[in-house]
């Protein structure tokens, strides 16, 4: 045998290693992007339990202190408040606006548009806002408590909402 022949014998072997090593690749490919979206659509429904796991929480206080539901219904009403009853509402929004700020965060850092959850979460929380804002001892409050309470990116948020619908 010759050196041209040993050299194109090697040369064939060497076309099959890279034609193996791509397919090779390519169902590793396949493979790791089978993962990633079984990844991505658990973390989709975690974010989404999350959103009704805060809801429901926040809704079971109120469901257990008849006292806290009242003053948090007056509160939305613009009711007066005692001085009791303003701490307890305030300490009660707080609560509930941390909940909202880790919704948002979630859906953040969360790929969920695909299936539209993302957008779901951020309508919920708007519409939360929206109704929270009506009330002049939440918009008080806001005003003197969220900079310093809250991130920048959901008091940014929430005085988007606010401007939306027009709080003064």
């Amino acid at each position: 045998m010759n050196w041209d022949a040993l050299g194109a014998i090697a040369e064939a072997a060497g076309a099959i290693g890279v034609m193996l090593t791509l397919l090779y690749l390519a169902f590793q490919t396949r493979q790791n992007t089978r993962v990633l979206e079984q990844t991505t659509r658990m973390h989709e429904s975690s974010v989404y339990r999350a959103n009704i796991d805060g809801v429901m929480n926040l809704q079971g206080i109120l469901a257990q202190d008849d006292q806290l539901a009242l003053i948090w219904k007056k509160g939305l009403a613009n009711g007066d408040l005692s001085e009791m009853e303003l701490a307890r509402f305030e300490s009660y929004l707080n609560m509930y606006l941390f909940d909202q700020e880790n919704k948002l965060y979630l859906t953040s850092v969360a790929a969920l548009d695909e299936v539209g959850g993302s957008k779901q979460v951020v309508r919920h929380i708007e519409g939360q806002i929206s109704h929270l804002m009506g009330s002049h001892h939440v918009q008080e409050w806001w005003r003197t408590n969220s900079d310093r309470t809250f991130g920048p990116v959901f008091v940014a948020e929430v005085n988007r909402i606010a401007k939306v619908i027009d709080v003064p």
